[in-house]
């Protein structure tokens, strides 16, 4: 199972620096963030993406999962940028998150919508050789282990699959049994968000939140059972990539990158006694 790095929070660093990171970590690489303000973004796709590829081999790593903001509805008028990912061997890109506020229909409609759109984006997809993901995140769509199933259903898994994301679900929205969420996506199961969150209570700001609040946290201090999570996992034999997402602590990095090392840590300890 490989594990790569989504830098959000590492934007002040060179790419060179980036590629350090990941390597005192000891993970596989870092993830390509296309992204404005980033080391990437789809003005210059096409020039950069080989260069940061190129770089993070020097370093022994790979780049093979990219974090795009191409909308379901603009793939195929943006293809190029898929053909161009994948020319430079990057095996998967994560679509933009599709907001519910943004869509113009109502709640009952949002889900053929989406169906639709996606099942262009396959279409897409598999003439550029490349898989799209779709990342299960509150306030968007999908947001369950059900919407996104019930979206992707029907279409071939080896160029549309979905990311599952325990912590997003139990900070935001869309928690559902992990026993029910994995067999349910089975072979779409593409990508495993590495984050988690957890329930604090601090000052009742009269906001009908009585003083409970979700944050995001390491995920050896989170509240996903990892347990059954990764057992879930292993029924589907699933091969990664993992996702480390450190979103939390942002405010301070020498005490993120503390943590951080401790979640790494943790996920590679089920890794290996899982035997994923």
């Amino acid at each position: 199972m490989k594990h790569y790095l989504f830098a959000k929070n590492f934007k002040d660093f060179s790419a060179e620096q980036l590629m350090e990171k990941c390597v005192s970590y000891g993970l596989d690489g870092p993830n390509a963030l296309i992204r404005d303000g980033y080391w990437i973004n789809e003005s210059n796709l096409k020039e950069a993406t080989p260069k940061f590829v190129r770089l993070a081999e020097r370093y022994g790593l790979e780049v093979k999962y990219a974090n795009t903001d191409i909308a379901i509805t603009d793939v195929e008028k943006k293809s190029d940028l898929l053909f161009a990912m994948s020319d430079c061997g990057i095996e998967k890109f994560r679509l933009a998150h599709f907001l519910k506020r943004d869509f113009k229909g109502g709640v009952r409609e949002i889900e053929d919508f989406t169906k639709r759109h996606l099942s262009k984006v396959a279409e897409v997809a598999e003439k550029a050789k490349i898989q799209a993901v779709v990342q299960i995140h509150g306030h968007a769509f999908p947001h369950s282990a059900t919407t996104a199933y019930n979206c992707v259903k029907g279409l071939d898994p080896k160029y549309i699959g979905v990311k599952i994301d325990p912590g997003n679900n139990f900070s935001v929205e869309g928690y559902e049994l992990l026993t029910y969420q994995v067999p349910l996506l089975g072979e779409y199961v593409c990508a495993l968000g590495e984050k988690d969150a957890m329930m604090v209570r601090g000052i009742d700001r009269g906001d009908g939140n009585k003083g409970w609040y979700r944050t995001l946290t390491p995920a050896q201090h989170g509240a996903t059972n990892h347990v059954t999570l990764f057992e879930e996992l292993k029924k589907i034999d699933f091969e990664g990539p993992g996702i480390l997402m450190p979103m939390y602590h942002p405010e301070n990095f020498e005490l993120m990158e503390e943590e951080f090392i401790g979640e790494i840590k943790y996920f590679k300890e089920l890794e290996q006694r899982f035997g994923l």
